[in-house]
């Protein structure tokens, strides 16, 4: 959290890591846990925040910037 929590409360989401490409890390170890058998409820959720800030155009920009779907989903909720 010190490089990607100053990143959320600063909100600059200048790529070290892009956010799609965690995204599809995310989906394999979701299809291979699938393929063992095993479920990992915090992973989906995870998978489902990072479709969302995707959704919303933040695809290219840091991982760090799903904290825009949290808080979109904070303000619908």
């Amino acid at each position: 959290m010190e490089t990607k929590g100053a990143k959320m409360l600063t909100g600059d989401f200048t790529p070290q890591g892009k956010l799609t490409q965690h995204l599809k890390d995310v989906r394999l170890i979701l299809d291979e846990a699938t393929r063992a058998g095993i479920s990992l409820p915090v992973s989906q959720l995870h998978r489902e925040l990072l479709e969302k800030a995707e959704a919303i155009g933040y695809g290219e920009q840091d991982n760090s910037a799903i904290i825009r779907a949290i808080q979109e989903s904070r303000a619908r909720s």
